[in-house]
């Protein structure tokens, strides 16, 4: 993630297809709310960071970089200067309208603070799974967002999946869901049948095969005892 480096381009050609492909409402803000999930554990945290990166409007920057973003591919990177370029010198590239203090050294970024959230976007658009569940669980909160259980295993999903051009979303695209239901999402994704349903299909068949069985069977007995 080095500043000024050229932004990377996926290799796979769907790089350029994210507007025709993926549903804007993969990459809106999360709605503004008050009851957030931020604990004690996340101590040197910065709350109105957390709330900014929560809360931020990436629509700007699908503008300029979304042209670079493979919506097939899980991951994807672009340069820092394209997502937060400096659009005025002497002003912090993250938005904040803050005047960098040249005595300080820096050249981008006027705080910390400002790099952290920039870092936090970032990592959020390359498909980070550590940072998006992050943001997820301050936001939601630990449990299944399906069925609110924390202890049957968490694992991240993509609501419009990746196989439909689901990658390189924001925030909005992802929910936090337990092993059964994950599980369950993905096999409607794919069209695909649970373990459930392959077992309940077999004991159809089965009993439809006993009852076809068992009426050859009674039509046999019963043109046997009809014979005079």
């Amino acid at each position: 993630m080095t500043e000024d480096k050229p932004a990377y381009i996926n290799s796979y050609n769907g790089a350029g297809k994210l507007f025709e492909v993926q549903p804007d409402w993969c990459r809106k803000p999360l709605p503004i709310k008050e009851d957030l999930h931020i604990s004690d554990e996340l101590e040197g945290e910065s709350v109105e960071r957390i709330k900014r990166v929560l809360f931020f409007d990436p629509a700007e920057a699908y503008q300029r970089i979304g042209h670079l973003i493979n919506p097939y591919q899980r991951y994807t990177s672009v340069g820092m200067g394209l997502l937060f370029p400096t659009k005025e010198k002497g002003l912090c590239a993250c938005g904040c309208g803050k005047q960098i203090d040249k005595s300080s050294g820096r050249r981008r970024w006027a705080t910390d603070e400002c790099n952290n959230f920039a870092q936090a976007v970032w990592c959020i658009i390359a498909g980070v799974p550590d940072m998006i569940n992050k943001y997820l669980r301050l936001y939601h909160g630990d449990g299944c967002a399906e069925c609110g259980d924390p202890q049957h295993g968490i694992e991240l999903d993509h609501c419009h999946p990746v196989s439909r051009g689901g990658g390189g979303a924001w925030l909005s695209n992802y929910k936090r869901l337990c092993v059964l239901h994950h599980r369950h999402k993905t096999n409607t994704d794919f069209g695909w049948k649970s373990e459930v349903q392959k077992v309940e299909e077999k004991k159809q068949v089965k009993e439809k095969k006993e009852k076809s069985q068992m009426k050859l069977d009674f039509l046999s007995i019963k043109q046997f005892t009809d014979k005079p």
